[in-house]
């Protein structure tokens, strides 16, 4: 017990080493020697380097385009004729513009819902242009791998093709009621062999 209380209070110093020697010693001194050189003589002497300053013009060009724009009898201004917008390097101002007219905001075809707000007999659009067509929903999982089989049929050149197994899928957020999937199904079946509207709205 005594010993470690006599450890404790205790002082250590780093011992040092005193090489007498002619060679050591110049080769320490010019060493030395040669590092006050640089900085005195190169640093500050010949290159100033305490005073140089960045002499470099520093420079911005900012675009802008003002005024307005007529096209087709509407009246436009910068920021339906500028993209991207104003205050990068780079702009484009757009000298051509297609337009749909009589185009409305729409439902998209949801299977999740009971009150379907697009109904079977309104998707048409794969039947006029000679395209397969599922419905699908990422919330449910419902008929996800049905567009990627069809395309592996495809490829293959074999219609009897089938997955071994289901493909990994993040877990549902909704499940899908079975009689609805098979009632929106047979929807499908009848609106597949009704006779195509002869109005082409969908182009």
């Amino acid at each position: 017990m005594w010993s470690c209380i006599t450890d404790f209070f205790t002082y250590e110093t780093t011992k040092s080493v005193v090489v007498k020697s002619w060679t050591i010693g110049i080769i320490n001194r010019v060493v030395q020697l040669l590092i006050i050189t640089y900085f005195i003589g190169w640093v500050f002497v010949h290159e100033k380097a305490y005073q140089i300053r960045d002499t470099a013009i520093e420079s911005s060009v900012m675009t802008k385009v003002k005024g307005f724009g007529l096209y087709n009898n509407r009246v436009m201004d910068v920021a339906e004729y500028v993209t991207p917008s104003q205050g990068a390097s780079v702009f484009c101002i757009i000298t051509k513009l297609i337009t749909t007219d009589n185009q409305v905001q729409g439902y998209c075809p949801e299977v999740d819902i009971k009150d379907r707000k697009v109904k079977a007999k309104s998707i048409v659009f794969h039947r006029k242009k000679n395209l397969q067509y599922y419905d699908i929903s990422a919330k449910s999982n419902y008929n996800f791998e049905k567009p990627f089989l069809w395309l592996a049929r495809k490829l293959v050149g074999d219609p009897n093709l089938e997955f071994v197994e289901m493909p990994a899928l993040a877990p549902p957020e909704v499940v899908m009621d079975a009689s609805l999937a098979a009632q929106y199904e047979n929807d499908l079946k009848v609106a597949a062999e009704t006779a195509l509207p002869d109005e082409d709205d969908d182009l």
